[in-house]
């Protein structure tokens, strides 16, 4: 979680540093992102959850257990789209909407995450990479109809 927070940060780093103001999408955005990036970061976490518990190495997918450490993920990915929608809420945001063109993206990673193992789990970190660049270009593309229309 401590890349996301990173991701998080830096975000709104660079949006004060070009504007002077910290606006509440910029906010919502960079949680949006980088609940993403934790996904990834999740999903590897599990992915290694059997070995890191046969050692004794306390990870947040063993600390906090198969059943509640998917329901993390899940929030993990949900989140950036319930997000979207309060972004679109905004005077004259309504084509942020568009973000929730990636739900297509997050159904499969959601019934993966709690059934693939070991290496095949790499195919989720990837789709959560996708994600997150799907939903980076369509927030951006909204952002944009947004100042245009």
């Amino acid at each position: 979680l401590s890349q996301a927070d990173s991701h998080i940060r830096s975000s709104l780093t660079r949006n004060f540093m070009q504007t002077f103001t910290v606006s509440a999408n910029a906010v919502l955005l960079s949680i949006s992102l980088g609940s993403i990036a934790a996904a990834v970061l999740a999903g590897n976490n599990w992915r290694d959850r059997v070995h890191d518990k046969s050692i004794g190495r306390q990870t947040l997918a063993v600390v906090l257990g198969d059943k509640t450490f998917t329901a993390v993920f899940r929030i993990m990915t949900a989140l950036p789209l319930a997000l979207g929608l309060v972004m679109a809420a905004a005077p004259g945001f309504w084509p942020c909407l568009l973000v929730l063109l990636c739900l297509p993206l997050c159904l499969p990673l959601w019934k993966q995450f709690g059934t693939l193992q070991h290496e095949a789990l790499n195919a989720t970190m990837f789709g959560c990479v996708k994600y997150e660049l799907a939903y980076s270009v369509l927030f951006s593309l909204g952002a944009l109809l947004a100042c245009l229309l």
